[in-house]
């Protein structure tokens, strides 16, 4: 009796162990069929939302094409690219947005630029001194800063010291600017740039720039990996009208 109650205990046993293992393997087994299925979805929507993005793109680049043949030589808000809030019904998926003319706002870059004011075409044309004195986009981006809450002094100050981060002298542009000497005696110590902005965010790391100031002049304003003054002032929305303002 004792050898044979052993022996039901030695399979009760090997049974135990057994189940347990295919306890085990099927446990696996359903974390890695589940870990794969989750690999397999998620590289299935990042290709379904990639046809999707290149699709839009299709749509709207011919959008563009049509509307320039028709208009070779202007941009404004009526073409048919421009819409706000366009809707595009796709498989299984309905996408709504707005295309925006990355043009339509005052350059930061445009700061490292040298434009003066010419007086070629008329010599007898009546000039601001400051026209002669400052460069042009630095007086624009001046009048935006005070369109949007500056006093004079601050203006200048942000304006002069933006200038004086882009560019690569180590010279301060005017008593209101400031140079690495200034940064590097902050709290938080840091050197200019000395090239073009990678992002206008940047733009709060500059001497008086408040989180405030730079909250109201952020609609206004881009850092395009350029130098050149341009805006495309047929494409300003009512909220930047302070930049075709500053302009004049």
């Amino acid at each position: 009796m004792t050898s044979l109650h052993k022996n039901k205990g030695m399979a009760l046993l090997v049974v135990l162990i057994a189940l347990a293992i295919m306890l085990v393997s099927a446990t696996s087994i359903f974390v890695r069929y589940n870990r794969l299925l989750f690999v397999a979805t998620n590289n299935y929507l990042f290709s379904q939302s990639k046809w999707y993005v290149d699709g839009i793109e299709g749509i709207v680049m011919k959008y563009m094409k049509d509307d320039f043949k028709k208009n070779p030589s202007k941009v404004f808000m009526d073409m048919n690219w421009a819409q706000p809030n366009q809707v595009i019904p796709l498989d299984e998926a309905i996408i709504s947005g707005s295309v925006k003319d990355e043009m339509a706002c005052f350059n930061i870059n445009s700061l490292a630029a040298s434009i003066t004011y010419s007086t070629d075409s008329n010599k007898n044309a009546i000039v601001d001194s400051t026209l002669k004195e400052t460069p042009y986009q630095i007086l624009v981006f001046r009048e935006i800063l005070k369109y949007m809450g500056a006093d004079d002094v601050l203006a200048q100050t942000i304006s002069d010291s933006a200038a004086d981060w882009i560019d690569t002298d180590t010279a301060t542009r005017s008593s209101y600017s400031a140079e690495d000497q200034f940064y590097i005696a902050q709290k938080n110590p840091r050197v200019t740039n000395k090239n073009i902005f990678y992002d206008k965010s940047e733009l709060r790391a500059i001497n008086g720039m408040t989180a405030e100031l730079y909250r109201r002049i952020e609609p206004l304003i881009c850092a395009l990996p350029t130098t050149d003054f341009k805006i495309s002032i047929n494409m300003l929305e009512e909220k930047q009208a302070p930049v075709l303002a500053a302009l004049f």
